[in-house]
């Protein structure tokens, strides 16, 4: 397909069209007790943004697999600092371990509380993709080309439905 420069760009959700639309994977391990942060990443990938494109807004929508218990939940949204992150695996630490985050953030203090079957949208994430899609290993649309976000959490949990659930997974 050729591009325009300054052209608006459409990415498609799973209802509009899976065939076109990005994919998320969320992984994460809850913890019998902790007190510490947990992370829990989202990859979303072989998106067909072009390296050096300029985001005007980017949120993920999340819906709620449940009702959040009582507690306050603060997260921090970083992505991996790579157009080319490697893909998840069920081994212990293997999201804590990814150290290379953008330097862009986003902070939600306090995450509301969720009742099952809610949508919940982050602010707007477009620093932090604009961050990765400026990279020179960003090459949307390609094999290899994932955009990988961290979030970082306390101890409040809040559970989303994941693509693999077949209904309500987050979008970007």
């Amino acid at each position: 397909s050729t591009s325009t420069v300054g052209a608006t760009r459409n990415f498609y959700s799973h209802e509009q069209d899976p065939k076109r639309a990005g994919r998320l994977r969320i992984e994460y391990t809850v913890p019998a007790t902790t007190t510490s942060d947990h992370k829990v990443a989202l990859r979303f990938p072989q998106l067909a943004i072009p390296r050096g494109s300029t985001i005007s807004s980017a949120k993920i929508e999340f819906t709620a697999a449940a009702t959040s218990g009582p507690g306050a939940t603060k997260w921090v949204i970083a992505a991996e600092d790579t157009g080319q992150p490697a893909a998840y695996a069920a081994t212990a630490s293997n999201i804590s371990n990814r150290t290379g985050l953008t330097t862009n953030t986003v902070t939600i203090n306090p995450v509301p509380a969720w009742t099952s079957g809610d949508v919940f949208e982050t602010p707007d994430l477009s620093a932090i993709v604009n961050e990765v899609v400026a990279k020179s290993d960003w090459c949307g649309g390609s094999a290899s080309n994932a955009l990988s976000f961290i979030i970082t959490g306390d101890t409040a949990l809040r559970l989303a439905q994941s693509y693999e659930s077949g209904s309500g997974e987050p979008r970007l």
